[in-house]
């Protein structure tokens, strides 16, 4: 039972770091995507906005197979669910507008004044602030639930291990135990036989059985006491 509660919660530790892990690639993709914007709206180039589309294709998927972690816990599925909400905000509100008003540039309809006060606004900036707030505040709760969980491991371990010890302890003073009382119940008869036969030799036969146990070494006690009824008669 020791051994399966250790095993249980090391399953929840590793459980804990897999769903660290995917709020660092989330905030990993929300930064490329921040960063292919920003570099599409200095150079105007497409190839800058890589970084933008392939964050953009990719967090649904680790947004779903996080939440799918953390099902056992609503408090933060509710955290992801503002997180998702947030970064879908941040596109709409933010990017979005921005990159149009960029292409816009390079079709000579604005210009980069127009980028740049629309940027310089700063929605997307505090948007993207509390992003990183929210992704730093759902990873805190998880290194909580990681210390915790840690400590649980580490206390199923000494308890694992004061099991193991002193099952051993018993089993040793068990076995001790019981080979004095085997070897008591082996040795007297074994004796009572020896000191009748050494009576048998000077002609002093048993009046009756000593040994009264149910074993082989009584068995083998009576038919000396017949043996030795046979040699008496004999004698006699």
């Amino acid at each position: 039972q020791s051994i399966n509660s250790m095993d249980e919660t090391s399953d929840w530790v590793e459980h804990t770091h897999q769903v660290i892990r995917n709020a660092s690639e989330i905030e990993k993709l929300v930064l490329d995507m921040e960063t292919g914007e920003r570099g599409f709206l200095i150079t105007g180039k497409n190839e800058f906005l890589k970084p933008y589309e392939i964050g953009k294709n990719s967090l649904p998927k680790i947004l779903d197979e996080t939440k799918n972690l953390i099902l056992d816990n609503p408090a933060q599925i509710e955290n992801l669910k503002k997180i998702n909400h947030s970064i879908l905000f941040w596109q709409t509100e933010a990017a979005i507008p921005e990159i149009e008003f960029r292409r816009e540039v390079n079709q000579l309809t604005r210009t980069m004044e127009d980028v740049r006060a629309l940027v310089e606004k700063g929605k997307g900036k505090q948007i993207m602030d509390d992003i990183r707030d929210q992704l730093l505040h759902f990873k805190m709760i998880e290194e909580g639930l990681m210390t915790t969980r840690i400590t649980a491991t580490h206390k199923e371990v000494k308890f694992t291990n004061s099991v193991i010890i002193i099952g051993t302890i018993f089993i040793i003073l068990f076995s001790h135990a019981l080979s004095l009382l085997l070897s008591d119940a082996i040795s007297k008869p074994v004796k009572l036989l020896k000191l009748t036969i050494k009576d048998m030799g000077l002609e002093i036969f048993p009046s009756k059985a000593q040994i009264e146990s149910d074993n082989n070494l009584a068995d083998l006690e009576k038919d000396f006491k017949i043996l030795a009824d046979k040699i008496k008669s004999k004698a006699g």
